[in-house]
């Protein structure tokens, strides 16, 4: 956990940001060994409800009609069948536990992250496929074709992307993996993925939600043929909070910027030279860190808004905004 102080005024009032770093291993749902949650058991048939842990609700819907079934979102799993082909077997991930751990999620195209205690900056996730698609991939079904095809040489794959969103808004950029290639000129290094895979999730930026969704080479009249599941394990983000407090003291190497606010360009002022800055947003969460070679850095890159810059590790940091 990291503090930092930032100094507003001569009144000494200052506060804290607060950064820190959280994982979702799902552990906590307590679910028996070889079992899953659809979300049947708090079912309304009417809206959305989710698996909710460390403020982050990771979005599930489960139909009560035709006898009842998981139609959307998210189920929690310790399923640990990686060897039954079809969709009879649908809540078990290819590797027949999650990431160092019994339990994991299960999702679907299009499921949803969200956060309930402000934005967040997600980091990684650990992702893998689950049993029945991988199976349908690698050996066709009545449903979807073989990977590959009849000769091994049809440059399949099977790809899932993390788009972020806040305030309803794109935020940052989205994340690809794919989860199969057979795109590749030498058959030999054509995959499907068997084993959990890290992706960086950074470059999402601050969100408070989160859309997962898939696509696939083989497609048909009705969209997409290959299973659209996904297993998914250790989902971790950063969260901060900025908190009011009273200092003593101020600091001794006071420095300052300008122009504020900024197009491009910021300059530095102060009675120590600037080496390395530090950007935070105005959740409190550092986005980004520059090396000074001369007395300004280009904040171009930035979206309009608030943030905070620190320099040379010093405790104080300032506010500026970006246009």
């Amino acid at each position: 956990m990291k503090k930092i102080y930032l100094i507003l005024s001569a009144t000494i009032t200052s506060a804290i940001a607060v950064a820190q770093t959280s994982t979702v291993t799902f552990e906590n749902f307590g679910l028996q060994s070889d079992t899953f949650n659809t979300g049947s058991s708090q079912a309304t048939n009417t809206s959305w409800i989710g698996f909710d842990t460390l403020n982050v609700v990771f979005t599930n819907k489960y139909d009560t009609s035709f006898g009842g079934y998981w139609s959307k979102g998210f189920a929690i799993s310790t399923k640990r069948d990686s060897v039954t082909a079809g969709f009879t077997n649908l809540y078990s991930a290819i590797t027949a536990s999650g990431f160092n751990s019994s339990t994991y999620a299960v999702g679907q195209n299009n499921a949803v992250i969200k956060t309930t205690n402000g934005p967040i900056h997600p980091k990684s996730t650990r992702i893998t496929n689950t049993t029945y698609a991988a199976l349908s991939m690698r050996n066709g079904d009545m449903f979807a074709k073989k990977f590959g095809g009849v000769t091994g040489n049809d440059s399949d794959w099977f790809l899932i992307t993390f788009s972020g969103y806040r305030n309803g808004m794109r935020s940052g950029d989205s994340v690809t993996f794919y989860l199969a290639d057979y795109r590749f000129s030498d058959s030999t290094q054509d995959y499907i993925v068997s084993t959990w895979q890290n992706v960086n999730l950074s470059s999402l930026n601050v969100v408070d939600s989160i859309v997962i969704s898939l696509t696939s080479s083989d497609t048909g009249t009705f969209g997409m043929n290959t299973p659209a599941f996904y297993a998914m394990d250790n989902f971790s983000f950063d969260a901060s909070i900025i908190e009011s407090v009273y200092e003593n003291r101020m600091d001794k190497n006071v420095w300052s910027i300008h122009p504020n606010p900024a197009h491009s360009v910021i300059y530095f002022n102060g009675s120590e030279r600037i080496e390395k800055v530090s950007v935070f947003n105005a959740a409190g969460i550092a986005i980004r860190e520059y090396t000074v070679w001369g007395n300004n850095i280009d904040v171009s890159e930035l979206a309009e808004g608030l943030y905070y810059i620190q320099a040379n590790s010093n405790t104080q940091l300032i506010k500026f905004i970006k246009r």
